[in-house]
């Protein structure tokens, strides 16, 4: 079996036609040869491209097992004719509520210079502003459990209600190991108050809900012991860092996904502090911006 590929121009702009002719040589004398024509437009998928087949019997092409030269323009004119009819179809726009885009493999430096620099909101925080602990896809698990299954390096065994027992945690704030859930906090790595001075303040009360529930990303919430928690408050990166040096990058670059994720500003000091220990990090920052 022979294969060769050709491309020829399409009918409308910024279309590619692709055309791959095979020859099959069958019973010796009679060949088939098969010409399949595809367009393709740039903007469409693979798998929503255009395609024609076609199918066409030819006089006999092989003597004493020598191909004759088969003239491919005969091919081509075929698929220009078939596909002449075809009109390119616009894409259609993504729709409203579709997958959210990724970004990803950038460097920790590169990762803070996309982060909108501006003053912070003053005033109006209330904590009730964010509904906690929902359990939103009623699997009878609230958030705060949810994370403690997915954070614990021993899972804890579930049962009636989501109750828990059983299991184990390392807090990476502070490096201590516990077997108790009640020793740990579900912290927003993005305190709320901070989230509302850097952007929440605008948003409605669902994307609010939606923002103190984030299971979307393993780095928005964090099971960590009740004493580095309850010390950083709602300081960010300039005015806290956690007790045990060695968790310095993957604080700041749970920090920064997690305002890259909700499009959350930092102020000046902010800035400096995470531009400070950028260069010392080797994470690479890969994150989902949140609906």
């Amino acid at each position: 079996m022979a294969q060769a590929a050709t491309q020829m121009p399409g009918p409308g702009p910024h279309v590619r036609v692709l055309l791959t002719v095979r020859h099959v040589r069958l019973a010796g004398q009679i060949e088939r040869v098969k010409v399949q024509a595809r367009l393709r437009l740039p903007s469409m998928p693979e798998r929503d491209s255009a395609l024609a087949s076609l199918a066409y019997r030819g006089p006999r092409l092989w003597e004493s097992g020598v191909m004759v030269k088969m003239r491919y323009s005969f091919a081509a004119a075929i698929a220009a004719l078939v596909l002449s009819s075809c009109q390119p179809v616009a894409e259609d726009p993504k729709p409203a509520g579709s997958s959210p885009s990724t970004e990803g493999d950038l460097s920790m430096g590169e990762a803070i210079e996309r982060l909108a620099v501006g003053p912070e909101h003053d005033g109006g925080y209330e904590r009730d502003e964010f509904k906690l602990w929902v359990d939103a896809d009623h699997d009878g698990c609230d958030t705060r459990r949810e994370v403690l299954m997915q954070e614990a390096v021993e899972k804890p065994e579930q049962g009636e209600d989501c109750r828990l027992s059983g299991g184990k945690w390392t807090s990476y704030y502070d490096g201590k190991t516990t077997t108790n859930a009640r020793a740990l906090d579900i912290d927003h790595v993005v305190p709320l108050a901070e989230a509302w001075a850097s952007g929440a303040h605008g948003w409605d009360a669902d994307k609010r809900e939606r923002y103190a529930n984030d299971l979307g990303a393993k780095r928005s919430l964090v099971a960590v012991s009740l004493g580095p928690n309850r010390s950083k408050g709602d300081k960010d990166p300039a005015q806290w860092m956690p007790p045990a040096k060695d968790a310095y990058c993957r604080y700041m670059s749970d920090w920064v996904v997690t305002k890259l994720r909700w499009q959350l500003t930092v102020d000046q000091a902010e800035h400096k502090a995470l531009r400070k220990h950028s260069n010392s990090c080797p994470d690479t920052i890969r994150y989902e911006k949140a609906k």
